[in-house]
């Protein structure tokens, strides 16, 4: 960055084209990330002032929309809602950004016309306790630091659904002594 202005890196610029190309002759962001792969493009490394490193991993089909959608390659900045001229040079031409747009468009945003089942787990109704009640499978994240970077941990827990009554003296407080197991 010189006097507030971003500077255009070649080796990234010839990256963000090979991803605008490769978009247009892929047809969709799935085909596109294939692709990348094969040509064995991945992110940008990153070191942190700690000295771990972040990046040259494959792309995900969120940061190649990120990418697709950024106006910052076409040399505009944005704010908000706004499109304002940047004091920095394009990597990708108005006609390239304008059909990269358009097939977005054309592939994105549809509604999804099969009907979404809740998730269930493979104990759900399989396992019972000692009194004979269904056990169920919650679970709960965490956040775990792993090869120099911060991943989430996702722990399941199977446990059962009881319920008090006061009303009915059969009725007996679960002490949810819970079967824990790794997902």
């Amino acid at each position: 960055m010189t006097d507030k202005a971003l500077m255009v890196n070649a080796e990234e610029a010839a990256a963000v084209r090979a991803i605008f190309a490769e978009y247009l002759s892929a047809g969709s962001v799935r085909q596109l990330a294939e692709r990348l792969n094969e040509l064995g493009v991945v992110s940008k490394r990153r070191t942190d002032r700690h000295g771990r490193v972040t990046g040259g991993a494959a792309f995900s089909h969120g940061a190649l929309y990120n990418i697709l959608r950024n106006p910052i390659y076409i040399g505009k900045t944005r704010h908000k809602e706004d499109l304002h001229e940047g004091l920095h040079e394009a990597i990708i031409d108005d006609a390239t950004w304008q059909l990269v747009r358009t097939q977005l468009a054309d592939h994105g945003g549809k509604t999804i016309s099969s009907v979404r089942r809740s998730a269930s787990c493979l104990l759900d109704g399989v396992l019972f306790d000692s009194k004979d009640r269904a056990m169920h499978t919650t679970y709960a994240s965490k956040s775990v630091h792993q090869d120099g970077t911060f991943r989430t941990k996702r722990y399941g827990i199977t446990h059962c659904h009881c319920m008090v009554q006061r009303t009915n003296p059969g009725w007996n407080v679960c002490l949810r002594k819970n079967l824990s197991a790794w997902f």
